[in-house]
């Protein structure tokens, strides 16, 4: 009985300096502690030893984590919640898990996860987030989420793949109340400012802190990713674009909401911020679905295009462009093909377009399908140039359109398209200025619907 005695407490200092271990470490340590338990624990019953120590809960929600498929940041229980967010991620990529973000940060009882700077998500990767918010902070200048091989200042961007972002339930995205910065990299900061060239930002006048918008403004920035997937999730009142893809491939957005109109409101007062795109499809992309999207937004709801500048004048991750890989054309790697966007409802970009095309210097842009699409506010769907001669649209399908979609030419080019199944209600000019005799299109069923 004597050596039983002792044995226990041997085991029972064995499990002290192991729960002190835990304790000082951000992360999970289940797997070695109930490892070396298992190996301490000799003849004895495990089960008897755990009891006779009174850490039978301990144990159970250990093995409970050390069983799951997933990691959270609930599971780390020391520093911010941007910290324990990325040793959560950090976790899961070093043992082949997922990250869940549930809806209740129930180390500090929140029921929003404020960060101070964006969730890197490293290839091969998914996150889920469960019903749970995710708020920039006012500190924060910075995505909400992005591939992590993309950073300020990096020349040259290593290849990811396979990442998925995943909603589940009421999943959102939100802007900061008091934004550091907002807009693309045309658009100065400006506190009082609401002229076409300026957007908010608190940084604006700071000594030393870039007063332009720029790619760290955007929701999400997905780059240099073939396999990717952006599901059920809202972005609200974000600074720049909503999502960003540029050189990437084989990729699927579904079920987004936008929630963004040109403005946020701070101490009751209004303030514009500017570029709210929702897409943007830059340069490079291929093989990619846009499906079931619906919301506002307070510029374009999808460009789809780069601005290529001959000169290259915005290298690859310099902080003051509208796409992270900067605005030099590569050749045939940055033409953008074979894209599906359908089952858009609801969706209001009255102010600007529903969809920018924009091909520009030599880049071609084909193989496009755009179908299913209903809509009651005013939107147009434009062909527009930014270099000429401008870059070429063809092989696009555009069908089963219904209620105030029409199409603007406003300089670009498209040949060897289908128009289908238009229906607008008014008596615009559906076509606008499009050459719908010399450039080889199909037009079928397409008309005016007057109610009266």
């Amino acid at each position: 009985m004597y050596k039983k005695i002792k044995k226990l407490n041997e085991m029972k200092n064995v499990l002290k300096t192991r729960l002190r271990k835990s304790e000082s470490t951000s992360g999970p340590t289940e797997q070695s502690f109930i490892g070396t338990i298992c190996k301490e624990s000799g003849g004895f019953r495990l089960p008897v030893i755990l009891l006779a120590l009174g850490v039978v809960a301990i144990i159970s929600s250990c093995s409970q984590h050390n069983d799951r498929e997933y990691v959270s940041p609930n599971d780390f229980k020391t520093g911010s919640q941007t910290v324990r967010i990325a040793a959560a991620i950090k976790y899961a990529e070093n043992n082949g898990r997922k990250v869940v973000i549930p809806a209740i940060d129930k180390v500090t009882n929140a029921k929003i996860w404020k960060i101070d700077s964006a969730i890197m998500l490293p290839s091969d990767f998914t996150l889920i987030l469960d019903n749970s918010t995710i708020k920039l902070s006012d500190q924060c200048r910075d995505n909400f989420i992005r591939t992590a091989n993309l950073k300020v200042g990096q020349s040259t961007i290593e290849p990811f793949r396979n990442i998925h972002i995943i909603g589940i339930g009421n999943a959102l995205l939100e802007g900061a109340d008091n934004p550091r910065a907002s807009g693309d990299c045309f658009k100065q900061l400006s506190l009082t400012d609401s002229s076409f060239n300026y957007s908010y930002g608190t940084d604006e006048g700071k000594e030393g802190v870039n007063q332009f918008g720029g790619w760290l403004n955007h929701g999400i920035n997905i780059v240099e990713t073939t396999g990717f997937s952006i599901e059920n999730i809202t972005l609200r009142d974000y600074h720049g674009h909503g999502i960003i893809v540029a050189r990437s491939s084989r990729g699927i957005m579904r079920g987004i909401t936008f929630d963004a109109r040109g403005y946020i409101f701070i101490n009751k007062k209004r303030y514009l911020i500017k570029n709210q795109d929702g897409f943007g499809i830059r340069q490079g992309c291929h093989d990619i679905i846009i499906e079931n999207c619906t919301g506002n937004t307070g510029d374009d709801y999808l460009m789809i295009g780069e601005y290529f500048n001959d000169d290259a004048s915005f290298s690859t991750g310099r902080e003051n462009t509208i796409s992270p890989c900067g605005d030099n054309y590569r050749g045939e790697e940055d033409d953008t093909y074979n894209i599906i966007c359908r089952n858009l409802y609801d969706v209001d970009a009255s102010h600007w377009k529903l969809v920018k095309l924009m091909s520009s210097g030599k880049q071609k842009q084909y193989n496009f399908i755009f179908s299913d699409i209903v809509t009651n506010t005013d939107s147009r769907i434009s062909f527009t140039k930014y270099k000429i001669p401008p870059g070429l649209h063809t092989n696009f399908v555009f069908q089963n359109l219904m209620g105030k979609i029409r199409f603007v030419d406003d300089g670009g080019y498209i040949k060897n398209s289908v128009f289908r199944n238009i229906q607008y209600i008014g008596d615009e000019n559906i076509l606008g200025s499009i050459n719908t005799k010399d450039d080889g299109h199909i037009i079928e069923n397409v008309r005016n619907i007057d109610f009266k």
